[in-house]
Parts: structure tokens; sequence; C-alpha cells
């Protein structure tokens, strides 16, 4: 994410990409017709400091802020989790919430005390999976079980193993918000720190191995993009952080400017659960108050959640 991070847990069995897209039949009759696409509405409010991380668990949704973790609930009601030193990036874990605790950042990415914590939901007890890590910024695990974390302060992505960090791909600058092609072939990467800061595309082969990395689209210098969702038919969506907006690039790298009814939007979630649209991007504020709805008028994909990390 931009000026903060996102992380996600190992998972020695990865998800199926499969099973993250809504039924084909069904999923259009689930979109809410509420808002037409584009128009955004306020899910909650009063996060003073910001939010940056998103994620849907058993159908709940939880955010992160500088304080720690809060559940926002379908009708807008904020309760606190737990509270945590540092608490940026979000993924979700069966019974919990992977969280990325950056430490102290450092833009020249130096420094090793960056940690991914694992909250038990059930209890909101808090345990550290792994320590000595750079600037941790986003995570996503890759169909064959490589959890993939970036570092936008370098040009790196690593791959985490059993405490282990190791570089997986290498090339991309300032590599933040990922996620999977439908297909589960292609790794989309966002680039924040650049000029014409490019959405790239990395081929993935049957056993998971990056190819070259190429550009798909490229943004205006200074949109800052951070996280990325994306969506049932291929299209991938870019909060463009500093730009205000958030954009559409359809897989053959057309780019769309689909809103800018959001400010300073961090994190990306499509809907999953009772209350919650399908068909609506979910998104943070880094530098608002406020979580947002905001339309899409298609359906998204849902992102699995990682097996209960060892030794629980």
């Amino acid at each position: 994410m931009a000026i903060q991070l996102f992380l996600l847990f190992n998972a020695c069995t990865a998800p199926d990409p499969a099973d993250t897209a809504l039924p084909d039949d069904t999923a259009s009759d689930l979109c809410w017709t509420d808002l037409a696409a584009g128009d955004a509405a306020p899910l909650a409010t009063g996060f003073d400091a910001g939010t940056e991380g998103i994620a849907f668990v058993d159908g709940r949704l939880f955010v992160s802020h500088p304080a720690g973790i809060a559940e926002v609930g379908a009708d807008g009601v904020v309760t606190p989790v737990v509270t945590l030193d540092h608490a940026l990036g979000l993924a979700p874990a069966v019974g919990g919430l992977l969280v990325a605790d950056p430490g102290v950042f450092t833009f020249d990415g130096s420094g090793d005390d960056g940690r991914l914590l694992y909250v038990d939901l059930a209890t909101a007890s808090t345990r550290a999976l792994a320590t000595a890590m750079p600037n941790p910024n986003f995570v996503t695990v890759t169909p064959t079980g490589d959890t993939l974390v970036s570092d936008d302060t370098g040009e790196l992505v690593y791959a985490a193993s059993g405490g282990v960090v190791t570089t997986w791909l290498a090339g991309v600058p300032s590599p933040n918000g990922m996620a999977l092609a439908p297909d589960g072939r292609t790794l989309y990467v966002a680039t924040t720190f650049l000029p014409d800061p490019p959405l790239w595309k990395v081929p993935l082969d049957a056993g998971g191995v990056p190819g070259e990395p190429t550009a798909l689209a490229t943004f205006d210098t200074g949109a800052a993009p951070d996280g990325i969702a994306v969506g049932a038919d291929g299209d991938v969506w870019v909060a463009l952080n500093l730009a205000s907006q958030i954009a559409r690039v359809d897989p053959n790298g057309q780019v769309e400017t689909f809103t800018s009814a959001v400010t300073t939007p961090a994190s990306l979630a499509f809907g999953v659960g009772d209350g919650f649209d399908p068909c609506s991007l979910y998104v943070t504020e880094l530098y608002g108050e406020t979580v947002w709805r905001v339309a899409t008028g298609g359906p998204g994909l849902a992102v699995a959640a990682a097996p209960v990390p060892p030794g629980r």
C-alpha cells in the first residue's frame, strides 16, 4: 500500500482460484441496485487517523488503522478487535486475520523489525508468525502455494516459507498491491513510487514459476497505485491513492478512471457475506475517516482464507 504495508502468511495448501469466484449463473442476480456503477456510499466513519488494510473473514469485514484492528458491521457499526502498536495490511485466514506489523517504516528499504501477526478472532489474541522482515507491504498466495510478499521500498517480490524469505521475482520497482487473474495463471502487481507507475502482468507456469514481468498499463505520475482487486470478468481494479481515484484496467490493458468519488483509496475488497454487496468494492481511506462502498456493476473474486497457521 502507498506509504503503508500489506502481508499474508505462507500457506501449506493454496486456495484454488476457481473457489474464489461467485457462481456464474447467480452472480449478476446478487448485485445490489441501490447505487449506479461508480457511485460511492459511506459504510462507516470516525476513523480519525485513516484506514489501510481490509479483509473479509467468514462474511465479516475488518479494517486496520494505526491503533489496531476493527470490525465494520454491515450496518456501519465499528467494533474494536485488538489494539496494536502497528497495523497495516490484512488478509483472511481460517478463524482469524493475518496482520502486517511494519515496525518502523523506512523509505530506504532498511530495517528488519517487520512482523507477521495472526489475530484469533474467537479469542482476540495475537501471536507473531514471522519476524525480521524489512518493509513488508502486500501479500497473496499463488495456486501452487507460494506466499508472495511485496515491499514498495524495493524492487523485489519475496516468497515467505517457514520463516524464511527468498526472492521470488526481481525487476518490479516499488511493488505494492498484488492479485491473481481468475485462472490463477497471471499475477498483477501495482507499482507505487515511480514516474508513470505501471500495473505489471506476471505470467505463472503450471508449477507457479514466474515469467518475465511486462507492463500491462500505466498511470499518471504521482497517482500512487496502491491496493488492487480483480473482478470475476478479469478486470483489475486499482486504488490510485494520491489521485483519489479508482481505475479499472481490462485484461488487454485499457485503462478507465472508474470513479473519483472516494479520497485517497488504499485497499479494495469485493463484498462477501450477508449485508455486503458482492458487486461493490469496499474501500479503505488512507487520509480520511471513512470506509466506503463503491458499486461496480459486476461481481468480484472473493479472496480465500489461508489455512490455520501452524501451531495454533
